[in-house]
């Protein structure tokens, strides 16, 4: 009998995960598992035609090229048996998450499953420009919300309105599905990467920038952004150790083919048909965009080429963009298998935030009115000259350019209307979520937001990966200076609700509200009545606070700290099985050394950042950040390593007059250390941390809060 190596790999995971089973019912120990996962899948194929959106002009739809979902994860945590944490998260496979579908919703959640919270559950879209229609507002005015966003009457499609009734009862259904079905379960996560999102925004020698412009030209300057490639992925699991569903986060919409006549889930329907060939047919998956405002799976240079290749290989562009991120989660999963949790933390945090609006001149105003002009005088024209031709005489897809007309001149009263509303509210509101589920964080947005914006995020997170979620709402650009300055589509101010400041202030709360997960209160230095005395014994420390030093979570020290009115004391114990250090001065971080740093009041630009180690020459130091104090020199320190017990020990005795703290009770301070280890003598290897944020980059985004108390 022929057996895959995928089959193969499930039966594996069975298999051992009936062996944990087995081995904790012979009387071995096993602990509680907290978490719950429930999956469920709902059909939002429209049964008539509708109106596809994702361009300037109306598409009705001739047809279903495949069906489009919406997949829904809900998780319960049960860690805090008193309160147990509730999270539901929706994929859909829409332009955007409107209102209406939202509101309606968890409408029907808070009469129909009135133990979940109706702000616990979040939609968000893959941004297909393949999927249907759906009016902003549930209830809409008028017999069809098609007149009010196209400006043309048809009686033969199904409503915005009608289709958002729709989909809410099916998304509705889905989530109680999915909470039902729950049971419990664990997580793994990992990191691939697969080339699927590109810039889109061209830029020319005259610094102006182009949506999907040609770069066959001399003209031709630089592609505008930058472009990321990750494929976060996080894997669930049933009791048994079976997968039972994924999701994937990649910076780009599905808009492999955005202006086809077809409802179509676009690249996700392969991606989802190739993930169940490999995996399983019984798997979930819920696909969610990254910031991708600026991002389309369209290659712009060497687009013949990569088109070329695939055509070669057998297969459409769609398929090619699903084979590569299946070929992604199949790199990732067989080695994320070994770190299933199973009692994951899950927290969630939601807040409607006030962000700044872009604030719009008239002289906005008049251009966009003017530019809208000549639009308005088309629209105009053509339905006049089709209101007297009878529906039945009009040729196929008669309305195309009089749609298109009616949306580029409501670009004008659409900038007008923002400046309107900027005179007497300056802020837009908006509902964000933060999730931290294990070691990874999730941040939503109601944005198509520009990858820049997302990539800060990334970079400043606590969590060690990081699933910004875009179109968690509505949807509408948030640009870059960079792009404002080009002046392309998404950046004008017809496209954007939200410009530079607002993108500055979504980053920050997304960064606080992730930092809050890992870091939710000060931790507390304890105070020594009697001066400790430096010198490598670590037997003092005995029965003191202590904190953990690990490299990806496995521990390989332990770190102290206290004070009295005088002095900080730090002190550090770790595994170290041959110790060396051949540098000197602003070298020592390239051997067995002990480096740490202090920002008093939490202030970036009142940052200290010391080495300790034990070199060939004897003790030394160093301080790489501020001007040279003389911190090392004024301070009391000792590095004593053990080769019988094969450990060492770091202290050191620092005045707080040397730090610029005032050493007093309640004093708050940002604090990290990083043990780095060199078992050879040719550099160091490997470290072990007490946070992120010294070794490989400095982010004092990342450190914990410490408070001084007595």
């Amino acid at each position: 009998m022929m057996v895959s190596i995928n089959a193969m790999r499930r039966i594996l995971i069975v298999v051992a995960g009936l062996g944990m089973l087995l081995s904790a019912g012979a009387g071995g120990a096993q602990e509680p598992r907290t978490l719950k996962i429930g999956w469920a899948e709902a059909d939002l194929t429209p049964t008539e035609r509708v109106v596809i959106t994702g361009q300037h002009h109306a598409r009705v739809s001739e047809g279903v090229r495949d069906p489009i979902s919406a997949t829904v994860l809900a998780l319960e945590s049960h860690a805090d048996a008193e309160v147990p944490s509730r999270v539901i998260m929706v994929s859909c496979d829409l332009v955007a998450i409107s209102n209406g579908i939202l509101e309606g919703v968890r409408e029907l959640i808070r009469g129909e499953l009135p133990e979940v919270p109706p702000e616990a559950i979040f939609l968000y879209a893959t941004h297909t420009h393949t999927a249907p229609y759906t009016a902003r507002r549930r209830y809409a005015q008028g017999p069809s919300s098609i007149a009010e966003g196209w400006g043309i009457d048809l009686t033969d499609v199904m409503s915005g309105k009608d289709y958002v009734d729709f989909v809410v009862r099916r998304i509705a259904d889905a989530v109680k599905e999915a909470w039902q079905n729950r049971e419990t379960g664990g997580i793994a996560y990992g990191l691939g990467h697969a080339v699927v999102g590109r810039n889109r925004l061209m830029v020319y020698r005259n610094g102006r920038a182009v949506m999907y412009g040609g770069t066959g030209t001399p003209g031709f300057s630089h592609v505008e952004g930058y472009e990321d490639h990750s494929v976060n992925l996080l894997a669930t699991y049933r009791a048994d150790g079976a997968l039972s569903g994924l999701i994937l986060n990649i910076a780009s919409p599905a808009q492999a083919e955005g202006g086809a006549w077809r409802v179509s889930a676009d690249f996700w329907h392969e991606a989802r048909e190739e993930l169940r060939r490999r995996f399983g047919d019984d798997i979930y998956i819920s696909p969610q965009v990254s910031s991708a405002g600026d991002i389309a799976p369209r290659p712009q240079v060497a687009l013949r080429a990569e088109r070329r290749m695939a055509r070669l290989e057998g297969h459409d562009w769609r398929q090619e963009l699903a084979n590569r991120i299946a070929d992604a989660v199949d790199r990732v999963l067989p080695v994320i298998e070994s770190t299933i949790d199973w009692n994951p933390a899950l927290l969630h945090h939601v807040e409607n935030v006030d962000l700044p609006r872009r604030l719009l001149a008239e002289s906005d105003v008049e251009e966009a009115l003017r530019a809208a002009a000549p639009h308005r005088e088309r629209y105009d024209t053509l339905k006049a000259w089709y209101d007297a031709i009878p529906l039945e005489e009009r040729e196929p897809r008669w309305y195309e350019e009089m749609s298109m007309a009616f949306r580029h001149a409501g670009r004008g009263d659409l900038v007008a209307q923002r400046f309107e509303e900027q005179q007497h509210n300056p802020n837009m509101t908006v509902e964000l979520h933060a999730v931290r589920l294990g070691g990874v964080g999730f941040v939503s947005n109601p944005f198509e937001l520009y990858l820049d914006y997302g990539m800060r995020m990334k970079a400043r997170s606590p969590a060690i990966q990081t699933f910004v979620v875009q179109l968690a709402g509505p949807g509408s650009y948030v640009p870059t200076a960079r792009s404002i300055a080009g002046g392309g589509y998404g950046a004008v101010p017809a496209s954007t609700e939200v410009g530079v400041e607002g993108g500055e202030k979504l980053v920050e709360w997304s960064v606080d509200a992730l930092r809050r997960f890992w870091h939710p209160a000060p931790k507390a230095v304890p105070y020594v009545q009697a001066p400790l005395e430096i010198n490598g014994d670590m037997h003092k420390w005995a029965g003191r606070p202590s904190y953990t030093l690990a490299s990806e979570g496995v521990p390989g020290g332990v770190l102290y700290l206290a004070w009295d009115d005088a002095y900080l004391y730090l002190a550090a114990l770790v595994d170290d099985a041959a110790h060396f250090n051949s540098r000197n001065t602003l070298q020592i971080w390239d051997g067995d050394c002990l480096q740490f740093a202090l920002l008093p009041g939490g202030e970036a630009a009142r940052a200290f950042n010391l080495g300790l180690a034990l070199t060939a020459q004897g003790v030394q130091g160093h301080q790489w950040r501020r001007a040279d104090t003389g911190l090392f020199e004024q301070s009391e320190h000792m590095v004593v390593h053990d080769p019988e017990a094969q450990k060492t020990a770091y202290e050191i005795k620092i005045p707080f007059e040397s730090l610029t703290m005032a050493g007093a009770k309640g004093e708050v301070f940002r604090f990290n250390a990083v043990v780095f280890d060199d078992d050879d003598g040719g550099g160091f290897h490997d470290w072990v941390e007490l946070y992120p944020g010294i070794a490989g980059g400095w982010s004092p985004d990342l450190f914990g809060d410490f408070v001084l108390e007595k």
